[in-house]
């Protein structure tokens, strides 16, 4: 069961909702944590056994490095400890990121089956190292801290919640009128993104990958944008529905970023791809990283690179990490030796930066293509280049608008009431359109 199939929407949120809805809120957590186990069932056997166990292991370990602070003696067990926890969850992860059975090898548009998306893994490491900071105490009720640890509604691709943000809400989660409004709103607009648009961009990039060798010589450029549109909107709309069922359920959930056009940061143009993302690993990766090198820039790179193997643990992306990581320090030693760059030109020099990543993730996506753009094209293939332009431009186009920073920034600007007035029908609509699309591709 995913977040955008129609046993979910028809079916189990309706449900859901209604049960969630008339519970006490501290009979909240075992609903949400009997949900986590039905989506961890679903994605296989072995995520759920692996869910159980890592959880175990920290909620036990958690309580032990609580109990043995402010004891000298005790110091370097406490420490041994929380790292032996941090490698089993990274390895537990590697193992069902680079494993094929039982359908748990890791897609951009089907991440729910790796080790339950590698959110698990980061939520348990939250955990463990806000008690080992004292940031909060260790949990007692395991209800709640399950509920926490495989959150249904981040399954899909996030948000990352950071334990201590979010430890008092899921020891009695509220429901309000104002959140579930906005929860329902927000879920429908990231099921017609990824739906209306994700999907179709999805069929251009199959047909250019399983193109025979003479028709690709002119398709590695279209590649490149269909690759990054893909990417952005499929992530997009899958957070915008983890984060709509979190609001519905009480959660407040922060926005996954505001896109600025001609941001001048790199590091903030990258955050943006996920922002709770980017928060998890600035507080628990590229602080730490960064007092042990006793470098910022070289932890910023380092915490990029991590990043990227999140979305899918490959050869591929461990390039585009490091690339990424690269751009980052090259990027800000150029803002620190020309300090007096017009904010206009700073922000295309970073767009300039974002577009080489691109390029270089797409084509390594895609090496066969990608090797055709340095030799010559065939003629041959103009009319399957035709075919291609016009099977993409218009979700193409509404993908960058939407994932990008127009719509965002329009949206901001205009402040008309009859705008405002029509966005239930909006709302509405959407969500027949919505139905009507996954009941007739199930």
């Amino acid at each position: 069961m995913h977040l955008y199939s129609a046993d979910y929407l028809i079916l189990f949120l309706p449900l859901f909702m209604g049960v969630y809805a008339l519970l006490p809120p501290h009979g909240r957590p075992a609903a949400i944590t009997f949900a986590n186990v039905l989506f961890l069932a679903a994605a296989g056997k072995y995520g759920l056994i692996g869910f159980v166990l890592s959880l175990l292991s920290a909620y036990f370990s958690g309580i032990s490095i609580y109990n043995m602070r402010g004891r000298p003696e005790k110091a370097l067990l406490r420490k041994r400890l929380l790292e032996a926890n941090i490698i089993l969850y990274i390895a537990v992860f590697v193992f069902f990121a680079l494993s094929g059975t039982g359908g748990l090898k890791r897609t951009l548009l089907d991440p729910t089956a790796v080790y339950c998306h590698a959110v698990i893994p980061l939520h348990l490491i939250s955990y463990l190292i806000d008690v080992y900071r004292g940031d909060c105490e260790a949990r007692t009720r395991i209800m709640s801290f399950a509920a926490y640890a495989g959150f249904f509604p981040s399954m899909s691709f996030g948000p990352v919640m950071k334990y201590k943000c979010f430890v008092s809400s899921f020891e009695a989660p509220g429901l309000t009128a104002k959140k579930l409004t906005s929860g329902v709103r927000l879920y429908i607009i990231g099921l017609a993104e990824y739906l209306l648009l994700s999907r179709q961009l999805e069929a251009v990039r199959s047909e250019i990958i399983n193109a025979p060798d003479s028709l690709r010589g002119g398709t590695a450029w279209i590649f490149v944008p269909v690759f990054y549109a893909l990417f952005a909107v499929s992530m997009v709309g899958l957070l915008n529905m983890g984060r709509g069922t979190a609001l519905m359920l009480g959660f407040n959930v922060l926005p996954h970023g505001s896109r600025d056009f001609f941001e001048p940061s790199l590091k903030k143009r990258l955050a943006q791809f996920n922002a709770p993302l980017s928060r998890w690993f600035s507080d628990y990766l590229t602080k730490p990283a960064g007092v042990l090198f006793k470098n910022k820039e070289l932890a910023a790179a380092l915490s990029v690179c991590a990043a990227a193997l999140w979305f899918r643990l490959s050869l591929g992306w461990l390039v585009t990490g490091i690339a990424a990581g690269a751009a980052v320090m090259i990027r800000s030693f150029i803002s620190d030796k020309y300090k007096g760059i017009p904010k206009a030109v700073d922000g295309l020099l970073t767009m300039a930066f974002m577009l080489l990543l691109v390029m270089v993730c797409a084509f390594m996506e895609l090496p066969s293509a990608g090797m055709a753009i340095f030799g010559s094209t065939g003629g041959g293939d103009t009319a399957y280049v035709l075919h291609l332009v016009r099977e993409c431009i218009i979700p193409l186009t509404a993908a960058l608008i939407i994932s990008g920073s127009l719509l965002p920034a329009l949206v901001r600007k205009v402040r008309a009431v009859w705008i405002r007035s029509l966005i239930p029908v909006i709302d509405v609509l959407l969500l027949i359109v919505d139905i009507a699309f996954i009941t007739n591709t199930v």
